[in-house]
């Protein structure tokens, strides 16, 4: 659109146009026929045009042109504040799916330990069998959170990379 307001401002201003041509006859024209006195014959014409009245079609274009400009850059800056949203939101849904992984990682990690020291208490006679299976059955509750919060993260990662434009294989 910035071209177009260029373009309308063009054609304001005067329009010079020049041309020039020459020709040799082979034979000498017959000055009856053509007038000619010479084999030589030169031609030049010189051309000057500006509208000095178009019924406001000029200043109006120049006008729509400046305004759809203006429209335009507004767009870009629209999309950029959106990309730059979007990028912003996904890093940080990134940084949160790690944690959630790490905080389900270390719940697993709880778990099992607090499994062993029940064994232990079971071999030793203080804790139920019902006490090692309900811990045991945490365990096994606790580790498919930790797969659902690692794929959580590393779909992330590949749409982040992917909003990036990366290689998804690339290192972030």
């Amino acid at each position: 659109y910035k071209e177009r307001v260029t373009e309308y401002w063009g054609s304001v201003f005067p329009q010079l146009r020049a041309s020039a041509q020459y020709s040799k006859y082979l034979q000498k024209p017959e000055p009856a026929l053509l007038g000619a006195k010479s084999d030589n014959l030169y031609t030049g014409s010189l051309d000057l045009n500006q509208v000095l009245w178009a019924g406001g079609k000029v200043s109006t274009g120049i006008r729509m042109a400046r305004i759809y400009s203006d429209a335009g850059d507004q767009q870009l800056k629209t999309a950029q504040k959106t990309v730059s949203k979007a990028v912003k939101q996904m890093y940080y849904s990134v940084l949160l799916a790690r944690y959630i992984t790490g905080i389900q990682k270390e719940s697993l990690d709880l778990a099992r330990q607090h499994l062993a020291m029940i064994e232990a208490q079971y071999k030793q006679g203080i804790a139920s069998d019902l006490a090692v299976l309900r811990q045991k059955v945490e365990v096994f509750n606790t580790e498919p959170a930790v797969t659902q919060a690692q794929n959580l993260y590393e779909e992330g990662l590949v749409d982040l990379k992917n909003l990036l434009g990366m290689d998804p294989e690339a290192e972030i």
